[in-house]
């Protein structure tokens, strides 16, 4: 995964849980953001947009069983990238 990937992946989910708390707020029946969704988001490498969204937006931070299986897939996320050892997304080759 390219650091171009990461950025991008992370701008979607913080737009997927700002979209989310929209519907939540809205409450005219619209269907929500599934949290299968956003943890997939957070497991494909998402998750750091996921959880500044979450926290400037206060948004999910009380759903204990939720956030920890945020954390899961942002650490499945991190392992996979230790384990296939990618180079390419040290962010100070992004800046």
């Amino acid at each position: 995964m390219s650091g171009e990937f990461l950025v991008a992946a992370s701008l979607a989910n913080f737009a997927l849980v700002a979209y989310d708390k929209f519907l939540a707020e809205e409450g005219g029946g619209e269907r929500r953001v599934s949290e299968r969704h956003l943890h997939l988001a957070a497991a494909l490498g998402g998750w750091p947009g996921g959880v500044l969204a979450m926290l400037l937006l206060s948004h999910k931070t009380s759903k204990r069983v939720f956030l920890a299986r945020y954390a899961a897939a942002a650490a499945l996320h991190m392992l996979l990238l230790y384990e296939f050892d990618v180079e390419s997304v040290h962010f100070g080759k992004l800046l």
